[in-house]
């Protein structure tokens, strides 16, 4: 079965054109003027809103930012004879209109047709302020849903950098009242070895206006000790470029930087005994067997130098047939399966010389 496909877009697109075209020619040679239904009524044909742009011409009008009249007409809806189409443009995209119908032929008076419009522009600014306000009210429940799935402290200062209402994060962590932590009172927190600075930083950074990070013991309440915080601060800013407020974040790291300064402990007593022994070969080699740390003890035993085996695979210690046999990969498989890999074969020197 053979198929064919045609890109015919273009041409579409030309016909809606060309369509839209005929009904603003024929709206220009037509009068259009107001209708209303001052009975109140309206017809259950306006179940479907868009019947009256259906009506020929109107809907080229409405697009084209002007008001539709129709005093008497039988192309509308049933039970429609006259209406009037107010259409509201935001920044010449369409967002509405608000329409008015009689079921009887008539016309309307400049003061009836200055009022429908005004209507028209304060019914289409409440629900512009109606969408505002539900989009707010979103924005700040992703927020609140943020900060309480966040393992961060979340809280809020003024543009001088002070708390101007209670943040109940910090409270909950601090153990600090209100009234003990408003304005500045929140640097009282602090360790009192980290304040000066901490203080100094963070009055420079709200001057200066930029994003401010810092590391500070903080009081934490609840095991009645300081324990190291990492804070991050983010200027928010009005449409002129003024600071509104700043959004900080405070995470306890006090645990990573533990741990941190136990493996630099650990790694530097590693590094003694490695730069001390001298009687044994003490080397290391990385995933792809190539050397990255060499000894002293290493250099005696194997003749090598730091600066030449350094990079190198550990390869050349063994006899030229093992690597061929694929010895070397094996030792290191086993080493990474088991955690160690024991052998006692011939290895060679960098004379050439084997032991």
């Amino acid at each position: 079965m053979w198929g064919t496909q045609r890109d015919v877009t273009e041409r579409v697109q030309a016909d809606r054109e060309r369509a839209r075209a005929q009904r603003s020619m024929q709206v220009a040679l037509e009068p259009w003027t107001l209708h209303v239904d001052d009975a109140g009524a309206v017809p259950a044909a306006l179940e479907d809103p868009e019947a009256i742009a259906r009506v020929a011409g109107v809907e080229a009008v409405l697009h084209a930012g002007r008001t539709a009249e129709v005093v008497d007409t039988t192309a509308a809806p049933a039970g429609l004879r006259a209406f009037i189409v107010v259409p509201q443009l935001r920044d010449g995209q369409w967002v509405g209109a608000l329409t008015v119908v009689s079921t009887t032929p008539r016309g309307w008076t400049p003061r009836e047709r200055a009022l429908v419009t005004a209507v028209a522009e304060r019914t289409c600014n409440a629900v512009e302020k109606l969408r505002l306000d539900a989009s707010l009210r979103a924005s700040e429940a992703r927020y609140r849903s943020l900060v309480s799935a966040s393992s961060a402290m979340i809280a809020v200062t003024s543009s001088d950098g002070r708390f101007t209402e209670p943040q109940p994060g910090w409270e909950a962590y601090t153990g600090q009242r209100w009234d003990e932590y408003r304005d500045y009172g929140f640097l009282d927190a602090l360790h009192p070895d980290d304040r000066e600075a901490a203080e100094r930083a963070w009055m420079n950074a709200w001057r200066a206006g930029k994003i401010f990070e810092y590391e500070a013991r903080l009081r934490h309440a609840a095991s009645r000790s300081y324990r190291t915080c990492a804070g991050r601060a983010v200027p928010v800013r009005d449409e002129d470029g003024s600071i509104r407020e700043w959004v900080i974040s405070i995470t306890d790291v006090d645990e990573r930087r533990r741990a941190e300064e136990r493996l630099r402990a650990s790694e530097a007593k590693w590094r003694l005994v490695f730069e001390s022994v001298r009687d044994f070969a003490i080397f290391t080699l990385d995933l792809e067997r190539r050397v990255t740390r060499w000894n002293q003890g290493a250099t005696a035993l194997l003749g090598y130098e730091e600066s030449e085996i350094v990079g190198r695979l550990g390869d050349v210690f063994f006899p030229a047939e093992d690597p061929a046999a694929g010895v070397p990969q094996r030792e290191a498989e086993i080493a990474l399966a088991t955690g160690c890999a024991e052998s006692e074969r011939w290895r060679v020197r960098k004379d050439g010389t084997s032991f």
